[in-house]
């Protein structure tokens, strides 16, 4: 499966594929009433292990990694991976990719800034936070 963006390009969506960042900038749900699940942009197995580690992902620790054979990412299963958990790795991980953060300190920020999910009162404290930080 692929979908096209505003500008015309094709990016492909295939299970088991590392995909391009520019996948985030796709809607979800264009690609998800096609019947697939849109995957993540150029991680490494490493990368998410330390997702799944963060509590505003994964609360609790319910999400879980199998079929992990050799730390192969094109050979593992995230589950459950559900529309609710999915809500939240797509703003994480473009927000990670942005600011150069480590994925602990804005899992941090995020507990507390982003208790009802990233939007514009979670993103005009952030834009405040990196304002006082380059002060």
């Amino acid at each position: 499966l692929s979908t096209a963006c505003t500008w015309g390009t094709r990016q492909p969506v295939l299970r088991g594929r590392r995909v391009g960042a520019d996948l985030v900038n796709h809607c979800v749900n264009d690609i998800a009433v096609q019947g697939a699940a849109p995957l993540f942009f150029s991680l490494t197995f490493d990368d998410l292990v330390h997702l799944l580690e963060a509590e505003f992902i994964n609360p609790g620790q319910t999400i879980s990694l199998t079929g992990a054979g050799g730390c192969d990412i094109t050979q593992t299963v995230i589950s459950p991976l559900d529309d609710s958990a999915l809500s939240r790795i797509y703003p994480f991980l473009r927000l990670w990719k942005k600011l150069g953060w480590s994925m602990s300190d804005l899992d941090k920020f995020l507990r507390v800034f982003a208790a009802n999910g990233v939007n514009g009162g979670c993103l005009l404290a952030l834009a405040d936070f990196v304002w006082l930080q380059l002060r």
